[in-house]
């Protein structure tokens, strides 16, 4: 390996670690689980908290509690769903 491939890796490196840091710095990222949902909800648009709960294996009290912290956080909105029961979730 030449050393300008080394220094390219190390900068790389040194630039997602930064990034991974900068994330855990917002509160409604802190965990793997907020950033599936985020993943899921850009995956399924308008998609239920049932159907993110599946997503992500979580029960409803954790995933209502996660969704409340990306909502807080300004992340995520809560639009009208198919029902008068349910939400249909969207990023920002």
């Amino acid at each position: 390996m030449t050393q300008r491939t080394e220094n390219l890796l190390g900068a790389l490196a040194v630039l997602v670690m930064d990034e991974m840091v900068a994330l855990d710095s917002v509160a409604a990222l802190a965990g793997p689980t907020a950033r599936a949902m985020l993943n899921a909800i850009g995956q399924y648009p308008d998609a239920s908290i049932e159907l993110l709960r599946d997503a992500v294996a979580l029960s409803h009290p954790a995933a209502v509690r996660a969704v409340a912290a990306l909502v807080d956080a300004g992340l995520v909105e809560k639009r009208p769903g198919v029902d008068k029961r349910s939400v249909a979730l969207a990023l920002t």
